[in-house]
């Protein structure tokens, strides 16, 4: 978990930190100790108060805030309509359907071609 590491690339002491989440300076020690582990709400207050994703606070993702990089392209009620359709779509039309959204864009004039990672 990336508890200590938090903390400390924010300049933090235990005890500060633990004010903050209203946890004592003897859970921050165990939890970074990995003597404890978190529960969901402790999970929670780190990944709020850090402002990054519990993924991140468990070390399951290595972004920290993944939705950050998707600001400003979900502007309205037809994004998220067509990010729920998309989402049910097998393997083969998600495919073409980004083919397809890839030609449109050059077929507009817009070149820029972005790659999935």
């Amino acid at each position: 978990m990336r508890l200590l590491e938090l903390r400390i690339s924010n300049k933090l002491s235990q005890k500060e930190l633990g004010k903050a989440l209203d946890l004592t300076q003897q859970r921050i020690s165990l939890l970074e100790q990995g003597k404890s582990y978190p529960n969901s709400i402790e999970i929670t207050k780190y990944a709020t108060y850090f402002d990054v994703s519990a993924d991140y606070v468990l070390e399951i993702s290595p972004r920290k805030n993944p939705f950050a990089e998707m600001e400003g392209l979900v502007r309205g009620n037809r994004e998220i309509l067509l990010l729920k359709y998309y989402s049910k779509l097998n393997e083969n039309m998600k495919k073409y359907i980004l083919e397809m959204t890839q030609k449109a864009q050059k077929y507009q004039g817009n070149d820029e071609t972005d790659t999935l990672s």
